[in-house]
């Protein structure tokens, strides 16, 4: 027994010194590859914020970890996702999937190239771009604002939120001060108009669903402003804070729990920013 194992470790030990600088550079090299993919598909991901929807929490382009692991690792890269940790929580901010339809899946072995390279370049090349070079936007960062058997609506551009069970709206600022979850909203305002938002808001939409009422599409709209938006199971309501310049769950709905990538954690960049994400 010996003798074999001394002959195993010479042989081991020709074999090395066979080994080329440039092969153990490769095989060094494969092997970080191995680690940044297991890193970005099961544990996090690096993120661009690609609008300014979340101004003034955070600032378009802004560098951010997300922890995937918070409500559940991918059991398969982009496939199989186990989402049964907990569920995001109100005023959280989280990453999830574009529900919109026009943009088109990348193959797997592009998304493998494009992650590792996303990586290694701390988030400086994107090879995932459209034919102007610009970013395609396949990852969206908002906060929670509604949960599972809730109503969500709008009043002169302010949400109001029905809880499960009960028969009176509240306003969001009276939630946020209820829960002791404070975060900052962003109002446009037109100058001509003073303090009137943007929005036309519920009489505007009625008075034309009531004048036109063969047009499906203001009765759909009507419906949506004056019922809300109902959250089913296992589906959450996210909304960015700059609330007149973001293309939310107002937009497509609420959106899969199965869609959620993870909670944004940190900011890395710019340097003025780094922090907890709040």
């Amino acid at each position: 027994i010996l003798t074999y194992r001394k002959k195993k470790k010479e042989k081991k030990a020709k074999k090395q010194e066979k080994k080329s600088i440039i092969r153990e550079w490769i095989e060094a090299i494969a092997w970080a590859l191995v680690i940044v993919l297991i890193l970005q598909y099961f544990l996090f991901e690096l993120y661009v914020i690609p609008t300014g929807s979340m101004i003034p929490t955070i600032e378009e382009g802004t560098r951010a970890l997300v922890i995937k692991t918070v409500f559940g690792p991918e059991l398969l890269p982009g496939k199989l996702k186990y989402n049964l940790f907990r569920k995001p929580e109100r005023g959280e901010v989280i990453v999830f999937e574009n529900p919109d339809p026009k943009i088109e899946p990348m193959s797997p072995a592009k998304k493998i190239l494009h992650k590792i390279i996303f990586l290694l370049t701390l988030t400086k090349v994107d090879i995932d771009a459209d034919k102007y070079g610009r970013p395609k936007v396949r990852l969206l960062l908002k906060r929670v604002i509604g949960i599972p058997g809730e109503r969500i609506r709008m009043r002169d551009g302010n949400v109001q939120i029905l809880f499960k069970g009960d028969n009176s709206w509240r306003t969001e600022a009276a939630v946020k001060k209820n829960n002791k979850k404070e975060y900052p909203i962003q109002r446009m305002i037109r100058k001509e108009q003073g303090q009137k938002p943007l929005l036309t808001g519920v009489p505007a939409l009625f008075n034309n669903y009531s004048i036109n009422p063969q047009k499906f599409h203001l009765m759909t709209h009507w419906r949506k402003k004056h019922l809300g938006w109902y959250i089913p199971d296992n589906r959450f309501f996210p909304m960015g804070d700059n609330r007149d310049f973001s293309k939310d769950a107002r937009y497509y709905g609420p959106v899969l729990h199965y869609n959620l990538i993870g909670k944004a954690l940190f900011s890395f960049w710019p340097a003025h920013k780094i922090g907890p994400v709040k």
